[in-house]
């Protein structure tokens, strides 16, 4: 997606094949704090991940009162994604 608002727009239209969605903090028309509250409105078990290269401490605080949300902070390696990636899945997988 290009924005927040189409992510959340695809979100909705194709969630039951998104199993995990990666959002930058700051993006046009919709932040990603904003996206993830939107996204918990429509499934409260969503998997994200947050990354910014700001510090946002209140914000980070609004997004992880929903559920924990990994937060990267960039600049940042594929191998810390894959890290976040690999526990936010196998930790939801684990609780099934």
């Amino acid at each position: 997606a290009t924005n927040g608002r189409e992510g959340f727009a695809l979100f909705r239209q194709h969630a039951s094949l998104i199993d995990l969605v990666i959002c930058d903090m700051i993006m046009p028309e919709m932040d990603g704090a904003d996206l993830i509250e939107a996204l918990n409105t429509l499934n409260q078990n969503v998997k994200t991940i947050l990354i910014t290269g700001y510090s946002v401490a209140s914000q980070m605080q609004r997004v992880q009162a929903h559920q924990h949300v990994p937060i990267i902070q960039k600049p940042f390696s594929i191998n810390q994604v894959a890290q976040a990636v690999h526990k936010l899945l196998n930790h939801s997988d684990s609780d099934s």
